[in-house]
């Protein structure tokens, strides 16, 4: 898919549940880094689906086309633009999913438009918090594990002063104890933005590392979504 909101070309992977019914409407669950998190988290949704008690769904993953691209391509839409990028960094991707990928995915798939779950892991979970933040009615629920929030603390504190939590989507975020940075942003984040009861979880794993902990803080989050809904 090429984007003229940031002139770029993404490669976008489609996860259906198995026996997908087009007269049906499923909640999507948009995947970060699908160049390499979009196998694991399609292949759960699909698998967990043929639990009696759990909600299939569709996934859509947002690629680079390969790993050298998805190295490059994430550090230049997950954070804030540098000075002199036009429509690049963290404002021109958020439009883009707004306008271009989910606009064609509500034309070609059968999406239950008041369940939408943006999902992001490390820089990708500092750029679901950014949407939470900033587009907060965009996606219903927002899944940010281990979310590289001191990178951009500075940048962050600005948003958190401008947003009103009766708007925020439901957010849960996760971090590793041995992910100590994390922790402490994600700590400031929570005391300088309180989020409603219910509607707000943090999980902390015992001893995974940074990219250990992704199916497990996935499986728990998720859960959460479809708990909470």
């Amino acid at each position: 898919m090429h984007s003229t909101v940031i002139a770029q070309d993404f490669e976008i992977f489609i996860g259906l549940p198995f026996g997908y019914d087009p007269t049906k409407s499923y909640p999507l669950v948009v995947v970060l880094d699908a160049d390499v998190m979009f196998g694991l988290i399609t292949h759960y949704a699909q698998l967990i689906a043929f639990e009696p008690t759990e909600t299939p769904c569709i996934t859509v993953g947002v690629g680079y086309g390969g790993f050298n691209q998805w190295l490059q391509g994430r550090n230049r839409v997950y954070h804030p633009a540098k000075d002199g990028q036009a429509n690049a960094g963290a404002e021109g991707y958020l439009s883009f999913l707004e306008t271009e990928l989910l606009l064609f995915v509500f034309e070609h798939y059968s999406v239950n438009q008041s369940q939408k779950i943006l999902y992001g892991h490390s820089s990708g979970g500092l750029f679901a918090v950014y949407a939470a933040l900033t587009n907060p009615a965009l996606f219903s629920s927002i899944i940010a594990t281990s979310p590289s929030l001191e990178w951009q603390d500075e940048e962050f504190s600005k948003h958190i002063q401008l947003a009103e939590k009766e708007t925020l989507p439901n957010l849960y975020i996760s971090a590793s104890k041995l992910e100590t940075r994390t922790m402490a942003s994600i700590n400031k984040l929570i005391e300088n933005q309180p989020f409603e009861t219910g509607r707000f979880e943090y999980q902390i794993f015992d001893s995974q590392t940074h990219m250990g902990v992704i199916p497990e803080a996935y499986e728990q989050a998720i859960k959460w979504v479809f708990e909470s809904k």
